[in-house]
């Protein structure tokens, strides 16, 4: 569902690509351990977002529509994991 395009020491560029009504994705972060910051950035208008699980190894971004609540839109969402 994700192709990377770029991820080294915990950073990266990630395409998530939904199906219809999915807004959910799990993402390998690379930290070794469980970072205490993951920072987000998307690229579509009128998004927003929320990190609903964290570990050693993934986190779960979940992707919506700030002004309807539906499922986010396509887009590339830039993400950085700190240690």
């Amino acid at each position: 569902p994700y192709t990377t395009l770029f991820r080294s020491g915990g950073t990266g560029t990630v395409i998530l690509r939904y199906s219809a009504g999915q807004n959910i994705q799990t993402l390998a972060h690379g930290v070794g351990s469980t970072p205490s910051y993951i920072g987000v950035t998307l690229t579509a208008v009128s998004q927003a977002y929320a990190i609903t699980a964290l570990n050693a190894t993934h986190f779960t971004v979940q992707i919506q529509n700030s002004q309807t609540g539906a499922a986010g839109d396509n887009q590339t969402i830039y993400w950085m994991a700190i240690k």
